[in-house]
C-alpha cells in the first residue's frame, strides 16, 4: 500500500526490507554516484543521519531557522560549508552535525559517501551516511536549527516507491518530475531529496 500522507502511516504493519550498515558501507564502497567539478561552487558537506530503534529506523532531519543566510525554513541534513580548519569533507559534515544538533563526532559510524550534489545557492555538496545512537539528546543550536526530525524510513520509502511526481519549485514556474517528501507538514525538496533518493537506491541495490 502506497501512502498518500503521513495519518495513513502505521509503523506496526509497513515495514521496510531491513538495513544492515555492513551492506550499505560495501555497497557505498563501490557507489560511483555524480561527480561535480567544483569550479565557483562553495564546498560544503552534509551527514545523512539514519537512527535504529528496536525493529525499526528513521533518518534525522533539520529544519532551518529564519535566522540563517541561506534555505531559510527548509528541511535539510545537518551540514554546511567547509572550513579553511578542516582536513576533509567527512570532518566537515561531522563537525557541523556537532555544531547543528550536538551529535558527537565519536558518537557517529560513518559509512561512506554519496554523490556530488548543487544547489541554486551555489553550495557544492558531498553528503556522508552515518549511523548515530538511539535516543540521543540533542542540542540543536538556537541561531540554526528551529526543530530536528526523526522521519521513519518506511514512511518516506513508501513515497520513494512512487517516482518522482510533477513539481513546481516556485509559482508560475513549468512543472518537471522529481522527489518531494512531506512529512506532517514539512516538504522535503531540491537537494536534500535528490541526496535521500539516491540513499534509497543504495538501499534498493542492496536488498536485491
Amino acid at each position: 500500500m502506497l501512502l498518500s500522507s503521513y495519518e495513513d502511516y502505521n509503523p506496526s504493519v509497513m515495514k521496510l526490507v531491513s538495513i544492515d550498515p555492513d551492506s550499505i558501507k560495501r555497497d557505498l564502497e563501490s557507489h560511483s554516484g555524480d561527480e561535480i567539478v567544483l569550479g565557483e561552487l562553495w564546498p560544503s558537506a552534509v551527514l545523512v543521519p539514519v537512527i535504529q530503534k528496536d525493529d525499526n529506523f528513521y533518518i534525522l532531519f533539520t529544519v532551518r531557522t529564519r535566522d540563517v543566510e541561506h534555505h531559510k525554513g527548509e528541511v535539510s541534513f545537518p551540514g554546511g560549508a567547509r572550513d579553511d580548519a578542516d582536513n576533509s569533507l567527512e570532518e566537515t559534515a561531522l563537525r557541523e552535525t556537532f555544531e547543528e544538533v550536538g551529535i558527537r563526532q565519536a558518537d557517529i559510524n560513518v559509512l561512506g559517501k554519496l554523490g556530488d550534489h548543487k544547489t541554486p545557492s551555489g553550495f557544492h555538496i558531498t553528503p556522508y551516511v552515518g549511523f548515530i545512537p538511539p535516543s540521543y539528546k540533542y542540542d540543536p543550536s538556537l541561531i540554526e536549527v528551529d526543530q530536528v526530525l526523526e522521519v521513519p524510513i518506511d514512511f518516506l520509502w513508501e513515497i520513494y516507491k512512487k517516482g518522482p511526481q510533477p513539481f513546481t519549485f516556485r509559482a508560475g514556474a513549468k512543472p518537471v518530475l522529481a522527489y518531494e517528501y512531506i512529512y506532517e507538514e514539512n516538504r522535503i525538496w531540491g537537494a536534500t531529496a535528490r541526496i535521500l533518493t539516491e540513499f534509497f537506491k543504495i538501499i534498493e541495490e542492496s536488498s536485491t
